[in-house]
């Protein structure tokens, strides 16, 4: 049971990774990918009704890649199979394109029945034109970057990004965040549980995206079952918690490296 657990785990930390965008670029696909297939919820007066979706939903990256400056912030929690042992994942990026500068703080926590209360990480990074500055949760690391060793870190960069793949969403209706124009969908994982017969006690996935170019601009997801009654103390669980937000669009946020990162010699 505990494997599965670590897989949560690591599969939590890829998604972080994955979605952790270091810059903003531009989109892949363009504004004009054909929209996903929704439903509207009726009511008592007018029946559901299934209409084409927006552009996208675009890949978290690309989708940020539209905005000149944004703040986002992305937390992934678990939690099994006792209700003891968790692992928390919280990130927060923000990226200005002109001038290029960016920040990304994770802080990483962690409870279980071999650690003592809880075990907490945080390790930030910052960069400012060809400078960076590492914090690993003890040292400073500062580097320079050669445009070619940023060229090679961007095209590697460019190769993964994370896409979010609605199944029959419905649309709960306009709602803006960071200011910007959006529409919320929610849809339910389809088959969840039914392979292990485990008791399902949540399933539901909301997103919001920019009416405009489809981006994803914020994201919710529980995932929640037991193997047996929910009062059993033999019952396992196993639930995933996932959400992510743009807290600003298009707004500069200044960037500074650390004096205490800049007293230390650049490494090359």
């Amino acid at each position: 049971m505990r494997s599965l657990r670590r897989s949560m785990i690591v599969a939590a930390t890829l998604l972080l990774a994955a979605c952790g965008s270091e810059g903003g670029r531009e989109p892949l696909f363009g504004t004009d990918a054909p929209g996903d297939t929704v439903t509207t919820a009726g009511d008592g007066d007018s029946p559901a009704t299934t209409t084409a979706g927006p552009r996208g939903p675009l890949p978290i990256q690309e989708g940020l890649g539209t905005f000149d400056n944004y703040v986002w912030r992305m937390a992934v929690n678990t939690l099994g199979p006792t209700a003891t042992e968790t692992s928390g994942n919280v990130v927060e990026w923000t990226f200005n394109r002109d001038p290029e500068s960016r920040i990304s703080r994770m802080t990483t926590t962690a409870t279980g029945p071999d650690i003592e209360g809880v075990e907490e990480t945080t390790t930030e990074f910052y960069v400012v034109g060809n400078e960076t500055c590492q914090w690993d949760g003890e040292a400073w690391t500062h580097t320079l970057t050669t445009d070619q060793q940023q060229e090679v870190l961007d095209a590697l960069q460019r190769l993964f990004d994370i896409a979010i793949v609605p199944e029959n969403p419905i649309v709960i209706g306009p709602e803006a965040i960071a200011g910007i124009a959006a529409t919320h969908y929610r849809f339910a994982v389809a088959g969840f549980g039914s392979e292990s017969g485990a008791l399902v006690t949540a399933n539901q996935v909301d997103y919001w995206l920019a009416d405009d170019t489809g981006a994803v601009v914020k994201y919710a997801a529980v995932l929640e079952s037991w193997s047996g009654p929910t009062d059993d103390p033999a019952s396992t669980v196993y639930r995933l918690d996932a959400s992510a937000e743009l807290i600003s669009a298009n707004v500069f946020v200044p960037v500074e490296l650390s004096p205490d990162c800049l007293a230390i010699p650049a490494e090359a």
